[in-house]
Order: C-alpha cells, then sequence, then structure tokens
C-alpha cells in the first residue's frame, strides 16, 4: 500500500497506518525489512528480543553494509530456506 506506515511487527504479521490514519492488522507468516544504506541491526536486535518466533535472519544491510546484489542474493538464499 502507497503511503503507509508500519506500526509494528506482531506475532502473526504486522499493524499499519493509513495516509487517513486507519489501522489495519495483516497476517503474514513472515515479515522481511528492507531499509538503510549502512549496517545498522537495531531492529533485528529488538525484534530478536521481542519475539517469540522459531527463526529469525538478520541479513542485507542489517547484517553488513554491501551491494544491492549481495543483499538480493542473500535474501534470496533465506526464502529458498523457508
Amino acid at each position: 500500500k502507497l503511503s503507509t506506515k508500519l506500526r509494528t511487527i506482531t506475532e502473526t504479521g504486522i499493524e499499519i497506518e493509513d495516509q487517513d490514519s486507519n489501522i489495519s492488522s495483516i497476517d503474514y507468516p513472515h515479515v522481511v525489512l528492507a531499509l538503510g544504506y549502512k549496517a545498522e541491526s537495531s531492529i533485528y536486535d529488538q525484534l530478536a528480543n521481542q519475539l517469540e518466533v522459531d527463526e529469525i535472519y538478520n541479513i542485507g544491510d542489517s547484517q553488513q553494509a554491501r551491494t544491492i546484489m549481495a543483499a538480493i542474493w542473500e535474501g534470496y538464499e533465506v526464502a529458498r530456506q523457508i
């Protein structure tokens, strides 16, 4: 959805808020965040400590700043596993 911001990640999916301040919940079995241009693992660290899930992966620039192709490949490899 355009003009929508992520409010929170829940045990079952996400909660979003649209441009009119309407809040919706969407159930997803997996959530992938793609943010930033430098290594920044604080979101991963927070999720790993707060969520009770079987698996959580730290990939892309969250793990180490690198090229887009390397991040895409890493995401592809993780997606194949799940």
